[in-house]
């Protein structure tokens, strides 16, 4: 089993959300809720592999890279 975890700060997912209208805003605190529960993943859930998955700040084009410690 492949794992893709996309990495991202409460700061970018608020701004991406701030940018949004109508049904696909969410409230501020549900995002910070979300982010608050979300649970990194790791190879004890039975993953054979793991990748993290990050937006090049310059392209803004997903960047992929196989899981290390710095996640």
């Amino acid at each position: 089993m492949v794992g893709y975890y996309f990495q991202s700060s409460l700061k970018d997912a608020l701004q991406r959300n701030s940018q949004r209208t109508g049904k696909a805003y969410i409230p501020a605190k549900g995002v910070l809720r979300m982010y608050q529960r979300l649970e990194i993943p790791s190879y004890s859930e039975g993953f054979d592999q793991l990748y993290v998955v990050t937006i090049d700040p310059q392209t803004s084009q997903f960047l992929v890279r196989e899981w290390g410690d710095e996640v």
